[in-house]
């Protein structure tokens, strides 16, 4: 799993280190391990935007640096169920 975060509920293409996107990602590995990536560069795309209990929908690529501070390529897309603002 990896989280990403944007501001705002819109569509659009979101740059990594641009002040209202992220500066890092966190990644959980199924038996629970969870550790915070640096951010090299990178965007994320957000194609779809839904009401809540709708769909958010978008992809993602970029780079970011593993624990021994070396950059690592990576992309995938999403589609997960929004819900109620917190």
């Amino acid at each position: 799993m990896i989280l990403l975060a944007t501001t705002g509920k819109e569509t659009g293409t979101f740059k990594w280190n641009d002040s209202e996107a992220i500066s890092y990602l966190i990644v959980a590995s199924e038996d629970g391990y969870q550790s915070y990536v640096s951010v090299n560069s990178g965007k994320t795309v957000i194609t779809e935007y839904g009401n809540v209990n709708g769909f958010v929908k978008g992809t993602f690529s970029g780079s970011v640096f593993d624990e021994n501070n070396d950059p690592v390529d990576i992309d995938g897309s999403f589609s997960i169920k929004r819900i109620k603002d917190q």
